[in-house]
This record gives C-alpha cells, structure tokens and sequence, in this order.
C-alpha cells in the first residue's frame, strides 16, 4: 500500500486550577512525495505539533496555566545549578562537598564542646581549691574560741 497523505492531530488541556482549563488542539496534513519516507514524515509533522501547542500553552493568557507550562527549574541546594531529572535536591559532587562540610563542622563542634567541658572542670576545681582554703582560713586560731568577741 502506498500512502499519499498524512495527517497529524495533537491535543493538550491543562489545568488552571480553578475549575478550568486551557486547551489547544491542532491539526496537520501533508502529502508524501515520491521517494519520502512516510514515517520520517509523521515524525517531523507530531514534533512540529507538539512544539506549536506546547508554546501556544506557555504563552496562554491564564497566568496559572503559564506558570504551570512554564515551571521554575530546580536548583542544586549546594550550587544553585540547575538539577537533571536524576538527581534529588543535589548533584551528587554537591552531597558529597556538603557532607565532608558537615563532617568537619560536627568535628570542630566536639572538640570546642571538649575544650569548653575541660576548662568548666578546671575553673570548678579552682573555686572549690579556693573554696577549701577560705574555709581552712575561717578557722579560729589556738587558744581562741569564737565566743570571745561576745559579751558574756
């Protein structure tokens, strides 16, 4: 069987989120030439189609269906570079510079948190030495009793 003409018809609605849509829907036609191949053809033609609805879509007077047809890209949390389908909040390069980070900060806080611990037992064990000296200093000296400065 020869095919002498093709035709294209590509359709999309979408949602504006308050009970409405927009919807764009085309249609084309073309008639194959002697020696073209017919499927090369109809995959031009749908690529052509898409590409028509999908910009007519993005550039719609409804600005929830343009906002829907044209996302924010997602960013790397750590580059702030765009992020493939693939990859989840980060490149993984990014994950693995953000944990070495988070290593070394958890490091650094424990040795601070140490450092901090040692000098609070050092200046406790400074007051109650000098704690223990004022105390040795408060006693009475021989041959004196605490009574003597009352009168009896």
């Amino acid at each position: 069987m020869k095919v002498t003409q093709i035709q294209v018809e590509f359709e999309k609605r979408v949602n504006d989120g308050d009970y409405g849509s927009d919807r764009v829907q085309l249609r084309l036609s073309a008639d194959v030439d002697e020696g073209e191949d017919a499927d090369e053809l109809v995959s031009a033609l749908l690529h052509q189609v898409r590409q028509r609805v999908t910009l007519d879509l993005r550039n719609s007077v409804t600005l929830a269906v343009r906002r829907r047809m044209n996302p924010k890209p997602r960013l790397c949390d750590e580059c702030k570079q765009i992020l493939s389908d693939d990859d989840d909040y980060e490149h993984e390069a990014c994950g693995q510079v953000r944990r070495e980070r988070e290593r070394v900060a958890a490091e650094e806080r424990q040795a601070r948190y140490a450092a901090e611990a040692e000098e609070r037992r050092a200046r406790y064990a400074a007051e109650q030495a000098a704690h223990a000296q004022s105390d040795d200093d408060d006693d009475v000296p021989d041959g004196h009793s605490d009574d003597d400065d009352e009168p009896m």
